[in-house]
């Protein structure tokens, strides 16, 4: 079973929004955040609990274990 940490960064941010460990379906988790990200009709995207300003983002690192 793969395992792989995403944090994300917004914009003027030096730590991450948030940080969480994803195991099951990896993949498609991050490509789900990916389609929301680049959804210019979304103006809030929502992963998990957290809610952002689609435009505050930044980047995200993906560490995988």
């Amino acid at each position: 079973m793969q395992k792989v940490i995403l944090k994300l960064y917004l914009d003027g941010n030096r730590k991450p929004l948030f940080e969480c460990e994803i195991s099951d379906n990896p993949t498609e988790s991050i490509q789900a955040l990916d389609d929301k990200l680049n959804d210019a009709n979304l103006f809030v995207v929502k992963f998990g609990q957290v809610a952002f300003k689609r435009t505050s983002f930044n980047h995200y690192e993906i560490i995988y274990r």
